[in-house]
């Protein structure tokens, strides 16, 4: 505990799920908010590029090279703390002590009684597993009965796998990171050699969905990645117009929590991250039936089933379980 009463070397998703901890910030690329937020039953919001200040903060990339940009974003354990962050930031101008941020104000926004929500679907390529969409249903379900209209949009329409595309082609431009590792005679971290296996997986058995670029050099090859990322912002622009949206339901991931370093590709954050949007992810659903595994601290959510997953791809047994630190667990025992 430091002198400003924080938990040091903890946060609210992620490290530890420290449950004595109710607010953290987290600053990453392609899902560090969400998917420890999905992983550990918390809220974690991913504002746009350059809302939050994190000027300062240490980077694997090569200085130049950063063309989507990370953002800083805070999880908290309740929906209040979210709100708070954010005024709290906003209100003290940060531009005044980050160059890269905007500055727009905290603003109090009338919510509408009746909303249109535009329903992200499952793209083939990256199935849903069971509780996801069972959990994605529910949502639906309520939010119908609230009176609330649900847009069913297409998979022409969202784009997901080219967006995916683009994103991992202007990633893949910057060897920053993986040169920093090599020249300290590291080892790849086994959770990167599982991502790009998975993505080699995907590559072996779909054809992509972009021109092929293997024949320009790195300059061209951002130059045309850009331009179809510029294209498919318009066309989501365009979308959002046609449909009148106020807001889009999507899956945060395909999957619930997996064991350690088995996370794989994160598609349905990535897209987003390739938009430059916001994205809340929301609680839904509490765990049930803590069990103790020997070497594995898991419980399994009501109304899961082992035998559902047996049919996916890569099935592992910890697809159907949610991750829970220790002291959780001696708290439930």
């Amino acid at each position: 505990m430091s002198e400003a009463l924080t938990i040091i070397g903890t946060d609210v998703g992620g490290r530890s799920n420290a449950s004595n901890v109710s607010l953290s910030l987290a600053d990453r690329l392609s899902g560090s908010i969400r998917v420890p937020a999905l992983c550990c039953g918390t809220y974690g919001f991913r504002p746009s590029a350059s809302r939050v200040p994190n000027a300062g903060t240490r980077a694997c990339s090569t200085s130049g090279m950063r063309f989507i940009l990370s953002c800083a974003g805070p999880l908290s354990t309740d929906l209040d703390g979210l709100e708070v962050f954010f005024s709290s930031v906003f209100d003290i101008q940060p531009s005044l002590y980050d160059s890269t941020v905007i500055d727009v104000p905290w603003r109090n926004v009338t919510v509408k009684p009746k909303l249109r929500i535009g329903l992200v679907p499952e793209h083939p390529v990256f199935p849903l597993h069971p509780p996801i969409k069972r959990i994605l249903a529910e949502a639906v379900q309520r939010l119908e009965e609230q009176g609330h209209e649900i847009i069913r949009l297409t998979n022409e329409e969202c784009r997901i796998r080219e967006l995916n595309e683009v994103a991992l082609g202007i990633f893949g431009l910057d060897q920053g990171a993986l040169s920093h590792v090599i020249s300290a005679g590291e080892p790849v971290v086994p959770a990167l050699q599982h991502i790009g296996a998975q993505i080699a997986k995907v590559k072996q058995f779909h054809k992509p969905s972009l021109p092929d670029m293997s024949s320009m050099d790195r300059l061209a090859k951002l130059a045309a990645l850009n331009t179809c990322r510029a294209e498919l912002k318009e066309e989501y622009r365009e979308m959002w117009k046609q449909h009148n949206l106020d807001l889009c339901l999507a899956p945060p991931a395909q999957n619930t929590a997996v064991a350690h370093d088995a996370f794989g590709p994160a598609p349905y954050t990535i897209f987003l991250n390739c938009l430059d949007v916001c994205r809340l992810h929301s609680v839904w659903g509490f765990p049930a039936d803590i069990s103790l595994v020997p070497g594995m601290c898991h419980s399994i959510r009501a109304s899961q089933r082992v035998g559902c997953y047996r049919h996916l791809p890569g099935w592992r047994r910890s697809n159907c379980t949610r991750m829970w630190v220790y002291e959780r667990l001696i708290l439930a025992a």
